[in-house]
């Protein structure tokens, strides 16, 4: 069994079908299918059900998916090993979409240290991240609370307020939780159970509108005049075409860790420069 034809299996499922899977793979139908019919002659086992629109994994097609994901990974890892080995210096770092503008400037002053650094970003929420931490995948995160880092080394970078957004042409100035219950609201669901014990705690009832997955979806939603959103300050660079009000609730505020595995000198340079920038910002 090839390598090539494990990665041929997985995008041909994620895609749905072999004619898809041919055209995102950049080659003609014909082989990407005598491929999988060996890849099955070898295992010995029918991996999918071909329908006329979709495929469908059979148990076996199942098990396989899962463990060829695990193989690629494998794969991606050793060969960061042996370039290490190399001593090829990639920092393989995890950022959720809301810690990115935080991120930022502590990768630009360790490359301005050392030009010859490669940055190997890896975006994911907060869960999928400390996932792949916890399996040496990415040598770091940056992520978010409410979590469970478990056994990962971990340090807390920033205390992160959240602000309330609303359509433009609305009133400005910060808000009181109390008020927030005029407004229509949508809620990020990575924060939704937070946001409502709060919400609960000041025995305030809000008025909820919608939900989405990403706080860059919330404010899409926003700038459509769909209702109004609770997000991490940290997003309100991105926020333009809205109005962005700080909330005045202190215990609406989540921190932001970085979390590692090994002592690795550049994630330890990392975790100096994301440290070094968050007391300058205190002071």
């Amino acid at each position: 069994m090839e390598l090539r034809q494990v990665r041929y299996f997985l995008t041909v499922v994620d895609a749905g079908s072999i004619s898809e899977g041919a055209r995102r793979l950049h080659i003609s139908q014909p082989p990407l299918s005598l491929a999988m019919r060996q890849l099955e002659e070898e295992l010995e086992a029918q991996l999918f059900v071909r329908g006329h629109s979709h495929l469908t994994l059979t148990e076996a097609g199942r098990s396989f998916y899962q463990k060829g994901q695990n193989l690629v990974e494998l794969a991606s890892q050793t060969t960061r090993e042996i370039r290490e080995m190399r001593r090829e210096r990639t920092l393989h770092l995890g950022v959720t979409p809301t810690t990115v503008p935080l991120v930022m400037p502590a990768l630009q002053a360790v490359r301005n240290q050392d030009s010859s650094i490669r940055i190997d970003l890896h975006d994911g929420s907060t869960y999928q991240l400390l996932d792949l931490v916890a399996r040496r995948l990415v040598d770091a995160a940056v992520i978010r609370t409410p979590c469970s880092a478990g056994n990962l080394h971990q340090v807390a970078i920033a205390r992160d307020s959240m602000l309330f957004l609303s359509p433009d042409g609305q009133e400005k100035g910060p808000v009181r939780l109390e008020e927030l219950s005029r407004f229509p609201l949508i809620l990020y669901r990575r924060y939704r159970d937070f946001i409502l014990d709060v919400f609960s705690h000041h025995a305030v009832e809000p008025k909820l509108v919608g939900e989405c997955d990403d706080a860059r979806t919330a404010i899409s939603m926003v700038r459509a005049s769909l209702g109004c959103a609770i997000i991490p300050s940290t997003m309100g660079d991105a926020a333009a075409g809205t109005i962005a009000r700080p909330v005045e609730a202190p215990e609406l505020a989540t921190e932001i860790l970085f979390v590692w595995d090994r002592d690795l000198p550049l994630v330890l340079e990392m975790k100096e420069q994301l440290l070094c920038m968050s007391e300058a910002k205190e002071q």
